[in-house]
């Protein structure tokens, strides 16, 4: 069997079945993405220092760095919230999750979903999955199909792929309308 490792002179096939990349660049990639959960973190901690040097003016600080570096607030309150729910003893209980994982995990009412994410492997969408079933649940899910529907529609097709649209959208609320949704 040939193998192709990329980033060595040892790639004798273009044959995705027989792929592999070499440990060092595996190795970097880890430590950029380590590195990046890392300063997730610090942007969090600091504005929760500045936050509460400033008393009860969390809004006035977060609109104010905000507006000086044309970031959405709503991304520096996202970093702030989630620094404060990971206190430093839970990031070294729980340190190699993705950044998704830890803003959308509480550490202490999440324990047990955690746990299960670590030792299974979880990647993000199956954290939300199983933290928020619903997101996953055949309404749900036949419903997005719906709001997908009606952006095709929205998108002027044409008449005779409008109509099918159409009726598949019909048949979907049906669905939904079944399901109990």
């Amino acid at each position: 069997m040939n193998t192709c490792v990329i980033g060595t002179t040892e790639c004798l096939t273009k044959s995705n079945n027989d792929l592999q990349i070499a440990d060092e660049y595996l190795d970097r990639l880890q430590a950029l993405f380590e590195d990046v959960r890392d300063n997730h973190f610090a942007i969090g901690d600091l504005l929760v220092e500045l936050v509460d040097m400033h008393d009860s003016r969390r809004v006035d600080v977060i609109n104010y760095i905000a507006g000086r570096l044309a970031i959405s607030p709503t991304t520096l309150y996202d970093y702030e919230n989630t620094a404060r729910r990971w206190t430093v003893d839970k990031r070294l209980e729980y340190p190699l999750l993705d950044w998704t994982v830890y803003r959308n995990a509480d550490p202490v009412e999440d324990k047990e979903l955690l746990d299960r994410c670590v030792d299974e492997g979880w990647n993000a969408t199956k954290f939300k999955e199983n933290k928020y079933p619903e997101l996953v649940s055949p309404p749900s899910l036949i419903m997005r199909m719906v709001r997908s529907a009606e952006k095709i529609i929205e998108n002027q097709v044409p008449p005779f792929v409008y109509s099918e649209i159409l009726d598949i959208k019909t048949r979907l609320i049906e669905l939904y309308n079944q399901l109990g949704g």
